[in-house]
């Protein structure tokens, strides 16, 4: 829910911004501040949960941001190649768009799995040494652990 309040109101305040700075300003800006407050969340220790949500929301502005920084540049770039063509492909800026965010996530995945055969990491001893109390990881576990002491 943190997440969604960081991204939702980091798109809400994107037309103000827009009107003050440029996209490259926007970016940099939003994923320093969102890499200031994971910095600090790992600081803080995530062993203090709430402590660490208003620094969580603040770490999800850069995705509102470069989400709503993406579609407005796709736009821009539209209107700059039928300015010089003459002609409007909006069609082809959508697929190439969707291409690159399929491809973006395809070399993340495999990158995830490249750094698991690197580190020689064996998922499946990690699955059967571990289990967790689903009580426990929600927001009720500190009343369940206190009640069944």
């Amino acid at each position: 829910m943190a997440s969604a309040v960081g991204m939702f109101g980091a798109m809400l305040l994107m037309p103000v911004l827009f009107k003050k700075f440029n996209y490259k300003q926007i970016i940099i800006a939003t994923s320093l501040l969102g890499a200031v407050s994971s910095l600090i969340m790992w600081c803080i220790g995530y062993q203090h949960f709430w402590a660490c949500v208003p620094f969580l929301v603040l770490s999800c502005v850069p995705c509102g941001a470069i989400n709503v920084c993406a579609f407005a540049m796709i736009g821009d770039c539209l209107d700059y190649m039928e300015w010089k063509t003459g002609t409007r492909l909006t069609g082809m800026g959508s697929a190439i768009q969707s291409f690159v965010t399929k491809l973006g996530a395809a070399l993340s995945t495999s990158f995830i799995i490249l750094m698991y055969i690197i580190v020689d990491l064996d998922v499946g001893s990690i699955n059967a040494s571990v289990t967790a109390n689903p009580l426990m990881m929600s927001h009720g576990g500190a009343v369940y652990s206190a009640w069944y002491r």
